[in-house]
């Protein structure tokens, strides 16, 4: 992302100026949010988002979307490692 070339794996080849329809853009700009988050420094967040256990179902969880209290309790930047 700092060098400005990232490739999105929901639509490889994709360029800046491919033009997409509003739910692949949504697609595009949520991987897009995702790594750019997964590339900051831990020394960059506060202590309660580093110390945070990570969820077994990672990115993938769909838990965190519509119960807050495990969104905030557990960490879903990271890989899936349950039934991996």
């Amino acid at each position: 992302l700092q060098l400005l070339v990232f490739s999105l794996a929901v639509f490889p080849g994709m360029k800046s100026d491919t033009v997409v329809c509003y739910r692949c853009c949504l697609k595009s700009v949520q991987e897009l949010a995702y790594f750019y988050r997964k590339d900051l420094p831990d020394d960059d967040l506060p202590d309660q988002v580093t110390q945070r256990p990570d969820c077994y179902w990672g990115r993938n969880c769909r838990t965190q979307t519509n119960k807050p209290d495990h969104a905030k309790r557990y960490n879903h930047i990271c890989d899936q490692t349950r039934f991996s």
